[in-house]
C-alpha cells in the first residue's frame, strides 16, 4: 500500500469477505497513511472530496507540481468542506472570527503532473476546543497516491485569540452532517 510502504500489511481477509469497508481511496489505500495504522481517523466517513485538473502554471522547471503547490490543493478541500456543512470559510470572519491553518505537515507520496486529473479528500481526526484536526489526501485519477496531509485548523476571535469551536459546529464538523441556519463560528 502506497501509503504506508514502509510498514507490514495487515493481513488481507479471506475471499468474498466484507470486513475491508470501501473507503474514498479504494483498494489498499481506502484512508491516509495515519487511517491505516490505526490512527484516530480509523472508521470515520470522508466529509469531502474535491476533484481538480493540473494547470501548467502550476509546474516547477521539472515538470511536476510544485511543493507549496499541494498546500493549496489542501486548502481548496479545506474550503470546499466548510461549504458542506453550511459554514463557508468567509462566514468566521462575518461573525468577526478567523480561522487559522496553525499546521500543514504534508508527506508527499508522488508526482501530479501537467493535465493530471487528481481528487482531494478530508476527514476530521479531531475537533476539540479551539483546534480541529484534519487528515487529508490528494489521489491521482489512476488511483494512485500523490499526497497525504496532517493540518490543524485554530478558530480565532476578533482579536486573534483562540476560542471555542461552538458545539453545533464541532458535531457538524465531526460527523460531516450541516450546520443549522444561523449557527455561526
Amino acid at each position: 500500500c502506497a501509503f504506508a510502504p514502509r510498514r507490514p500489511r495487515p493481513p488481507t481477509p479471506p475471499s468474498g469477505s466484507t470486513s475491508r469497508s470501501a473507503g474514498p481511496l479504494g483498494g489498499c489505500a481506502q484512508r491516509a497513511h495515519v487511517c491505516q495504522r490505526g490512527g484516530a481517523c480509523a472508521g470515520r466517513p470522508t466529509a469531502a472530496r474535491a476533484s481538480r485538473q493540473v494547470r501548467d502554471t502550476e509546474l516547477d522547471q521539472y515538470s511536476v507540481v510544485n511543493n507549496c503547490v499541494y498546500a493549496v490543493y489542501m486548502q481548496h478541500v479545506r474550503h470546499k468542506f466548510l461549504e458542506a456543512i453550511g459554514l463557508p470559510a468567509a462566514t468566521a470572519a462575518d461573525d468577526g472570527g478567523a480561522l487559522a491553518l496553525a499546521s500543514l505537515d504534508i508527506r508527499f507520496l508522488g508526482p501530479l503532473r501537467s493535465g493530471d486529473a487528481f481528487r482531494g479528500g478530508l476527514a476530521v481526526r479531531a475537533a476539540g476546543g479551539a483546534r480541529v484536526v484534519l487528515d487529508q489526501w490528494l489521489i491521482r485519477a489512476d488511483g494512485a497516491p500523490a499526497a497525504h496531509a496532517v493540518a490543524t485548523v485554530v478558530s480565532l476571535d476578533s482579536s486573534y485569540k483562540p476560542r471555542r469551536v461552538p458545539p453545533a459546529v464541532r458535531t457538524a464538523l465531526e460527523t460531516g452532517g450541516r450546520v443549522a441556519e444561523g449557527v455561526g463560528w
